[in-house]
């Protein structure tokens, strides 16, 4: 196969030619593969001759499939990726089957205006924070704040008063003052809650007891509610040292100490990635302010769609069909799209103006850089596990992005 192209500003027009010999060796193979399942009049299942199948193929229907059979659109694909483009469009493919034989795909490649990058450094600055101590303190707290740590009582008379929480029966009253059918619930409330409906019940059932009936209104339905009192509970004083040895996500704590060590190590890593992130925004902004560009609106709608996938991906866990499915009824969404058009702008210009200002810095990968990258991954994998040459590519790709992303970054200190 012979690959050309020609260049008009951002339009690609891309040649593939397949000469006569291998044109005619997929040809062969398309006629066989289309003889195995053709039952004709007259011949047994699969044994329709080369020559009668020959007549029945059209002219077209060859075309698409040797396009198949070649795997043009893959062709292209690496084409797109061995000049590292990013690309709005692959329109107008041609196909034609030419008299002496050959076999040529034409398609026009469209690619998106360049950037003009005027200024991109000291344009952001990333905070540095630290952990405080109340922030551990908190964190901790919480984790024993669970219900398998109380200590229930369920005796008519036990004082709400000192309790941790309380669990109510509440029934919703209507004007007249009398129960909504099938309003009834049980639900646990702790007295030291903040929201407006922790801080009801905390006011209505102060210096009561269980066994008893309060009536209040729920600030988040508006509506007056009767509540009786079936439990509190209690819980009891933290011992930091046996609390530390029951913790799974903390594991191999030998003391309370050596357990505060690891949850502010875990704050600290979650606070360093929220200034990071908070870093990128204020960056990508700023360098889209400094360097105004219309994004294309196709690369708007792939970053948009990207960005749905890997979220499923990482909250639900799917793949295949039932993520496409998901992903299709979401970015049929008018108001999807409107939530998620900002971010989905923003990461698409910061791709193409990363694109762009490699080319500008002359920014490449070494060959020692690139493979230490492709021995990362393959240091993931499980042992013996193969990498083809399209992640090999995608590997290499994604490194000499974060190399451009590192210099862009290092110029804002």
């Amino acid at each position: 196969m012979n690959k050309s192209f020609e260049r008009d500003g951002n339009l690609i027009k891309l040649t593939l030619v397949y000469d006569e010999p291998e044109t005619s060796k997929a040809k062969k193979k398309v006629v066989n593969n289309f003889a195995k399942g053709a039952n004709m009049p007259g011949f047994r299942k699969g044994k329709t001759p080369a020559s009668v199948i020959k007549k029945m193929i059209t002219k077209e229907h060859m075309e698409y499939m040797l396009s198949e059979t070649f795997k043009v659109y893959d062709a292209i694909d690496d084409y797109i990726n061995e000049n590292d483009e990013t690309v709005i469009d692959v329109k107008d493919i041609k196909l034609a089957l030419a008299d002496n034989g050959e076999f040529t795909v034409c398609a026009d490649i469209t690619l998106p205006e360049a950037i003009e990058i005027k200024k991109w450094d000291k344009l952001a600055t990333k905070e540095e924070s630290t952990v405080e101590e109340e922030a551990v303190d908190k964190f901790i707290n919480n984790l024993y704040d669970v219900e398998d740590n109380y200590e229930f009582n369920d005796e008519e008379g036990a004082e709400v008063n000192g309790a941790h929480t309380v669990t109510l029966r509440t029934t919703e009253l209507d004007e007249d003052g009398n129960a909504v059918q099938d309003s009834t619930k049980v639900t646990q409330f702790k007295l030291n809650g903040e929201s407006a409906y922790e801080v009801a019940v905390r006011e209505a059932t102060a210096d009561k007891k269980v066994g008893e009936t309060v009536e209040f209104k729920n600030p988040v339905s508006d509506k007056q509610e009767k509540a009786e009192i079936i439990e509190v509970a209690s819980l009891p004083e933290l011992n930091l040292d046996e609390f530390a040895k029951t913790q799974k996500y903390f594991e191999g704590c030998e003391n309370g100490e050596d357990f505060k060590n690891k949850v502010r190590e875990y704050l600290q890593r979650n606070l360093d990635n929220e200034n990071n992130n908070k870093f990128f925004n204020e960056l990508i902004n700023a360098l889209h302010t400094e360097n105004p560009y219309e994004v294309p609106a196709a690369l708007v709608e792939r970053a948009m769609e990207r960005n749905l996938r890997e979220t499923i991906r990482m909250q639900f866990g799917l793949s295949g069909k039932n993520a496409d499915e998901l992903v299709h009824n979401l970015m049929s969404s008018d108001d999807y799209k409107a939530q998620a058009q900002e971010a989905a702008t923003q990461e698409a210009f910061f791709d193409l103006f990363v694109e762009q200002f490699r080319k500008n810095q002359n920014i490449e990968l070494t060959e020692e850089e690139a493979q230490k990258a492709v021995d990362e991954y393959k240091a993931m994998l499980p042992e013996g596990s193969e990498v083809d040459e399209r992640t090999v590519t995608f590997i290499k790709k994604s490194a000499l992005h974060d190399k451009v992303v590192d210099v862009i970054v290092d110029a804002q200190n």
